[in-house]
């Protein structure tokens, strides 16, 4: 279980993830967490608390982090529940102290693993039968263009590597492409050609050489 969150939280931020330990001091920027509550419900379910501490160098910073964290960890079903700004006397650097909640299941190998929100997405994104990787946000709707109901599809990401900006944005910059992804009206995956109307992405960080990009948002509408 801390495994699957250390790999979340290392995927998602751009910075260096550990747990942590009094003798290890975070890095800056950086990410430390630890298991702060654990509550058994009933033989098979628990409650887990997760503290995830960010040192950064300004408080903008710890915001913005805190959104990489938050959206790195809901899909393993773990939602925000407090936060608080600080800062070290010692050092003066700033603080962002979270808190996120989950359920723990008791599996048929005796271990417990996290229980994904039922809100969680499930996006399973496929461009042109291509995976791509799945949205921070995604959401479709309804408008009325010469008289048809054409699907609109928002997609988000807070974060993307280069590669991952590449695959995204390239694909948003064909003339028209094939997007595959769950629809929860439906239940099931929907496959719709579909032309990029919008998209915007922004430098933010660079994280062992590379820039991400983030947020990244693509506005899709049905041809």
């Amino acid at each position: 279980m801390m495994r699957a969150i250390y790999l979340a939280l290392q995927e998602g931020l751009p910075c260096p993830v550990m747990r942590a330990w009094p003798q290890h001091p975070p890095a800056l920027p950086g990410c430390v967490f630890h298991l702060k509550e654990w509550t058994r419900r009933n033989p098979a379910q628990a409650r887990v608390v997760i503290a995830v501490t960010l040192r950064v160098n300004t408080p903008q910073q710890g915001d913005d982090y805190a959104d990489l964290a938050s959206a790195a960890l809901s899909p393993l079903g773990l939602s925000l529940l407090t936060a608080r700004d600080d800062q070290e006397a010692q050092t003066g650097f700033f603080l962002k102290a979270l808190a996120f909640e989950g359920s723990a299941t008791l599996g048929a190998d005796g271990a417990f693993s996290l229980m994904p929100s039922p809100h969680a997405l499930r996006a399973n994104l496929l461009v042109d039968g291509v995976k791509i990787k799945d949205a921070s946000a995604l959401s479709c709707e309804w408008v009325s263009e010469e008289g048809r109901l054409l699907r609109q599809v928002r997609i988000r990401y807070e974060m993307l590597g280069e590669p991952e900006a590449h695959q995204v944005l390239s694909a948003a910059a064909k003339t028209s492409l094939v997007l595959t992804f769950f629809d929860p009206s439906a239940g099931s995956n929907q496959s719709l050609t579909m032309r990029c109307q919008q998209a915007e992405a922004k430098a933010m960080y660079e994280k062992a050489g590379q820039i991400t990009y983030g947020p990244v948002n693509l506005l899709l509408k049905e041809v």
